[in-house]
């Protein structure tokens, strides 16, 4: 909310910092409260649908605010606080008993084997990647669509978004089918090649391929 009315790109990138922190505190939070049931694969499936709709219609709104200058940006941001706000309230109030550890109960100290470090790294080195990769690509994007807002909050979030959340369960029974370190892998594959081929593609294949629910 206060990164809309703040001035200094400075501050900016502090307070993006701390939205980035207590996003990384939240996620594991909700990803507890569907562990919990025996299809985790596809309940998670549910999980990634129901975040796609809040990005779709996100991106489309902050495309046809962003028409309206520095004041649509502050009310996209006062919007998305707002937000916030309300879902931790709603994540409070509607969160699983049976997920929510019992104070009094002691939390058994973890033990990570080493296979799990190895596969620990190459997550880092993964999430790294495709971060760094789609990062650059997000402002190649922005500039092959003219530099058009609106545009950008469409091809970016709402359509890839629509098609996660009809994608979202059917990535799930798959896990649930082929096991995760199949899909994984698989997917480990066609990421570099998408990143490839968005880097050299045309304005037309690029925001195609931009949309794939992958």
């Amino acid at each position: 909310m206060i990164i809309g009315f703040s001035e200094s790109i400075n501050s900016i990138l502090l307070f993006i910092s701390f939205v980035s922190i207590f996003y990384s505190m939240v996620f594991p939070v909700i990803n507890t409260a569907f562990s919990i049931k025996k299809r985790y694969s596809e309940m998670f499936g549910y999980f990634t649908s129901a975040q796609s709709a809040g990005w779709a219609l996100a991106g489309f709104l902050a495309g046809i605010l962003s028409k309206y200058g520095n004041s649509g940006i502050k009310i996209i941001y006062l919007i998305s606080g707002m937000i916030w706000i309300l879902s931790v309230i709603i994540f409070y109030i509607f969160y699983p008993e049976e997920a929510e550890i019992e104070r009094e109960k002691q939390v058994e100290k973890i033990i990570i084997k080493k296979e799990y470090i190895f596969f620990l790294s190459g997550i880092f080195i993964l999430e790294g990647g495709i971060t760094l990769g789609y990062g650059l690509l997000s402002i190649r994007l922005y500039e092959i669509l003219d530099k058009s807002k609106f545009l950008y909050g469409l091809i970016w979030a709402t359509f890839p978004a629509t098609l996660s959340v009809l994608a979202g369960p059917l990535w799930g029974k798959i896990v649930g089918k082929y096991g995760g370190i199949k899909i994984l892998l698989f997917l480990s594959v066609i990421y570099p090649l998408n990143i490839i081929a968005l880097n050299f593609s045309t304005r037309i294949i690029t925001s195609i391929l931009w949309v794939l629910p992958l």
